[in-house]
C-alpha cells in the first residue's frame, strides 16, 4: 500500500486555493491529480484539517471473544485448533482455523496445528532401493521435491 502524501504538501495545497487559484490549478501546479486536491479541501472544511486518515488497525472479530478463548486454553493446553474451532462453533462463535491461529498468534500462544497420525499402517510400501526398511512415510524418499542432491543410484 503506498504511503499517504504529507500534511505539508496537503497544507500547501490548500494554501494555494485560498490564494485564489482553483483547485485543478493548485494540484497541477504541485503535480497531484485533482480529486486529490478536491478530497482534500473538501475534508479541510468538514473537519479543518487535511491530515491523512490513520492506515491499518484492523481487528479481528475473535478480539470480542478473546476472554472466553483464552480462558479455553487455560483449562485445557493440549486443544488442536481443530479442536478450539469446534469448541468456538459449539459456543456459536465464528472463526476458521487460520483465524484461530493468527488470534493466538497475537496473544503469545502457540497451538497444535496437527492431529495424531492413523495408526492404520503404512502409507506406502516399502521398496528395495528406497532403503529397504519398513517405514510409515506418506511420501516416497524418491518423489522428494527437496533442493537436495538424491543419492547417487546403486546399479
Amino acid at each position: 500500500m503506498p504511503k499517504p502524501y504529507s500534511d505539508d504538501l496537503r497544507e500547501r495545497v490548500i494554501e494555494a486555493v485560498e490564494a485564489g487559484a482553483s483547485r485543478r490549478e493548485a494540484a497541477e501546479s504541485f503535480n497531484l491529480c485533482p480529486s486529490s486536491a478536491v478530497k482534500w479541501l473538501q475534508r479541510w472544511r468538514d473537519t479543518g484539517s487535511a491530515k491523512a486518515k490513520p492506515t491499518g488497525g484492523s481487528r479481528s472479530p475473535l478480539e470480542e471473544h478473546a476472554k472466553a478463548l483464552l480462558a479455553l486454553v487455560a483449562q485445557q493446553p493440549d486443544l488442536t485448533l481443530d479442536e478450539i474451532v469446534a469448541a468456538m462453533r459449539k459456543q456459536r462463535i465464528r472463526g476458521s482455523r487460520t483465524a484461530v491461529w493468527r488470534f493466538f498468534a497475537r496473544h503469545d500462544f502457540t497451538v497444535k496445528a496437527c492431529t495424531p497420525r492413523s495408526n492404520n499402517g503404512l502409507t506406502w510400501p516399502s521398496h528395495a532401493d528406497a532403503g529397504g526398511e519398513n517405514s510409515s512415510c506418506s511420501i516416497r524418499p524418491d518423489w522428494c521435491s527437496s533442493t537436495k542432491l538424491p543419492p547417487a543410484p546403486r546399479w
